[in-house]
């Protein structure tokens, strides 16, 4: 989306040693007024440390005050604080502005999926098992359980890129599931139990981070209308329901939207995070590096770092191929598993658009409905990504233009229509044009009849369906 002009106040302009000091002068005063209620005992690193007279605390904050200032009196620590205290007001109110939405959407995604699994009941294709509780299977859906055996297991190699194995899945999402479930559960839970529920809860959560960032960055630019819209529109999203699943497309879509949003700001090292997040989480993740380099030349940015940071999703893809490569000899194993395993080939728009299309003009769109639903579920999707990428351009930049045209045509013409609905589900510069698009009192229509089709979908997830 379009970049704003503004720059960061000073803390762009202040030295690195100014703001150390700044730092430095604030825990020093914090520590000091701990100390004058609570005498400060303690030892780090085996040395001892007691503090009893607070004062000298405060009069060491004093002098590292004072020099700061006097070599860089501009902007004060005063003035730094204040606007750090604005920029908190300005995150808890988007925080509120979103939240409900997330909430109510995500518990009400995995509320219609039980009440499908315990009534309409599961599928007789699905895994034995699985069974109708809301216990550790329910979130056992599709690739889900590729994620959470990987979490729980890790990465294993058979040795042929024939078979379908681990390898072929990204590791930021599986990892930091793990990590979670190693940090929270107890003794005697067995991970099995904890793992997919605290990778659904992640996935909610990233959720949560991603609304929070994209509200802030559309608010800046268009108004806190259009910011909510924009919030809504996206958890409605029919395949949102992705967002309430223990899959990575959360935490994909908070590292595209945060790496963005730090980029405009010229804030490089969360940007990178973000953006080496985004590398980690799935196969095309690495291609956000195109935009964000859009972003930074139609700018006309300098600042090498910032070009260092827009690397960052590029450099996580090849990352992971390193480690791969130590374990298969494969330098790309992952997308050979892509092609040999999963069967997701190269197909051509003709394949992968004009066969549908073409049998929806010659058979009818009822026959065709009755004949391939699965594949219309996804091919309404791809077709609304394609139709968004000219006006998302006009009305957002070049950089959100190139963002929705990666993500819809390289699974699209790497695999046809498969998940295609899936990929669009973090299409964010969509849903800000649509929220732009449509007038406010057409938005509740609008995310009514997203929601209406989420629940549906939701309900063929759950049960086992081919919806992933």
């Amino acid at each position: 989306m379009a970049t704003d002009h503004a720059t960061t106040h000073g803390r762009d302009r202040l030295p690195r040693w100014a703001r150390a000091a700044d730092v430095l002068a604030s825990a020093l005063v914090l520590l000091g007024l701990w100390a004058s209620l609570h005498p400060i005992r303690g030892e780090v690193l085996g040395i001892p440390i007691q503090v009893q007279r607070w004062w000298r605390l405060l009069i060491a904050a004093s002098v590292v005050a004072a020099a700061r200032h006097a070599a860089v009196p501009v902007p004060s620590l005063l003035a730094r604080v204040v606007e750090a205290c604005l920029r908190a007001r300005s995150l808890w109110r988007a925080i509120g502005a979103v939240a409900p939405v997330v909430v109510c959407t995500r518990l009400l995604v995995l509320l219609v999926g039980y009440f499908a699994v315990v009534t309409v009941g599961l599928r007789s294709e699905a895994p034995p098992g699985m069974g109708q509780r809301a216990g550790p299977e329910l979130p056992l859906r599709w690739d889900a359980g590729w994620y959470l055996g990987i979490a729980s297991e890790g990465y294993d190699w058979t040795g042929s890129v024939r078979d379908q194995q681990t390898l072929n899945f990204f590791p930021a999402f599986p990892m930091a599931t793990r990590f979670v479930s190693w940090a929270i559960r107890a003794r005697s839970v067995p991970a099995s139990a904890v793992q997919p529920w605290v990778g659904t809860v992640l996935s909610m959560v990233a959720f949560l981070i991603a609304c929070v960032y994209l509200y802030q960055m559309v608010a800046r630019e268009h108004g806190a209308d259009a910011a909510g819209g924009a919030v809504l529109l996206l958890a409605t999203y029919p395949f949102a329901l992705f967002y309430s699943a223990a899959y990575p497309e959360a935490l994909f879509l908070a590292s595209a939207v945060g790496a963005w949003y730090h980029l405009q700001r010229g804030q490089a090292a969360p940007a990178a995070i973000w953006g080496l997040v985004a590398g980690l989480s799935r196969p095309n993740g690495g291609l956000l590096t195109a935009p964000l380099a859009v972003l930074l030349l139609r700018e006309r940015r300098r600042a090498l770092p910032l070009y260092v940071a827009a690397l960052a999703p590029i450099s996580g893809t090849l990352l992971y191929s390193a480690w791969a490569y130590r374990l298969t000899g494969h330098p790309f194993v992952w997308a050979e598993l892509q092609r040999s395993a999963f069967l997701r080939t190269y197909r051509g728009i003709g394949d992968s658009l004009g066969g549908p299309l073409g049998a929806i003009l010659r058979d009818g769109f009822i026959a065709y409905v009755r004949r391939s639903p699965w594949e219309l579920m996804n091919l309404g999707p791809a077709l609304l990504g394609i139709a968004a990428i000219v006006p998302v351009t006009i009305r957002l930049g070049l950089a959100a233009g190139v963002f929705l045209a990666i993500t819809v045509f390289v699974p699209l013409l790497n695999g046809g229509l498969v998940s295609m609905g899936r990929y669009t589900a973090v299409l964010f510069p969509m849903f800000v044009w649509l929220a732009l698009l449509v007038p406010p009192q057409g938005r509740a229509l609008v995310a009514a009849c997203f929601a209406l089709c989420q629940g549906v979908l939701a309900s063929l997830f759950f049960t086992w369906w081919p919806v992933f």
